[in-house]
């Protein structure tokens, strides 16, 4: 499941990632994600992986390709997540987007907040 997180006063939406993460209900992420571009322009994201083998393959490539198409609404993206192959796999992903990407162990979650508050 996914939960979803965004603050009204500043462009930053967290993603959460986690068998136990409550139902999204009727809330279609992708929509939302593209709410908030136009409310505040580009997002910072921060999607924390809880799982400890990631996520399945195919909704990486999914969330890949959604990323891809909506390049220039993130200026930031922070991964966070314990998963090796979904660090190898941001890194290599992230080399092909025009924001920033950074991969955070989950110890460091609150590191990745403080760099997308501080990011320019």
């Amino acid at each position: 499941m996914i939960a979803y997180k965004n603050n009204p006063d500043n462009n930053i939406v967290e993603l959460v990632t986690d068998d136990d993460s409550p139902e999204t209900g009727s809330v279609n992420i992708a929509e939302q994600i593209e709410a908030d571009m136009e409310q505040h322009g580009q997002l910072r994201i921060l999607h924390e992986v809880r799982s400890p083998y990631g996520t399945d393959p195919s909704t990486f490539w999914k969330d890949a390709r959604f990323a891809l198409a909506h390049d220039k609404g993130f200026s930031h993206i922070a991964l966070v997540t314990d998963a090796a192959w979904l660090k190898k796999m941001a890194t290599s992903t992230g080399s092909t987007l025009s924001a920033e990407v950074r991969v955070f162990t989950r110890s460091k979650v609150e590191e990745a907040r403080i760099w997308l508050k501080n990011a320019p």
